[in-house]
């Protein structure tokens, strides 16, 4: 009988370690296809469905390297899927920073000192409570925070300067946002 309920328990564990179920968290927050006009999930990247991780060593096994200032603040979970249209990719990546203050924090100091995002020019967006966006020469990267929730777009272009690849990611973005 013991035997019986430990394994009970950790079949339970099991479960719960996984990924969110898309109906809350950060996962609630992903568009299902074409909830943005157009764009539905790219099942040829990543795994089927959005991807939630609770812990830095899960993270940080899908995005080599960018985790380190969300797990030095100290984050709740992370998600990300893959998008595509007919002519566009996107990345899109929700942090749960915990709270709004701990967003608000990190989001000021990724410009200011991680290399990753301080070797960029940003221009300022009005999503969310703030938003900004940077030309990467293959990619626009569109950043945004609201409440406790740090949201990230990667969306290529054809070149340097695409402004329909602009349009769509702000766009995309801003959907997303539109659902915290």
């Amino acid at each position: 009988m013991r035997r019986l309920s430990l394994l009970a328990v950790l079949a339970l564990l099991a479960v719960s370690c996984g990924s969110e179920s898309s109906s809350g968290g950060v996962a609630s927050f992903f568009p299902a296809d074409n909830e943005v006009a157009g764009w539905t999930e790219d099942t040829t990247l990543g795994q089927p469905g959005v991807e939630v991780f609770a812990t830095k060593a899960t993270a940080e096994g899908v995005i080599d390297g960018d985790v380190e200032p969300f797990a030095a603040v100290g984050f709740t979970s992370f998600a990300r899927n893959y998008y595509v249209n007919a002519a566009y990719k996107i990345e899109l990546r929700v942090w749960d920073m915990g709270t709004a203050t701990k967003n608000t924090a990190l989001y000021d100091d990724l410009v200011a000192s991680d290399p990753l995002y301080s070797a960029n020019t940003w221009e300022a967006q009005s999503i969310g409570d703030a938003g900004r966006i940077a030309d990467l020469g293959s990619n626009w990267w569109v950043n945004a925070r609201k409440g406790q929730y740090y949201v990230e777009v990667k969306i290529n272009q054809t070149s340097s300067g695409d402004a329909a690849a602009r349009a769509d990611g702000i766009a995309f973005l801003t959907a997303v946002v539109a659902k915290i």
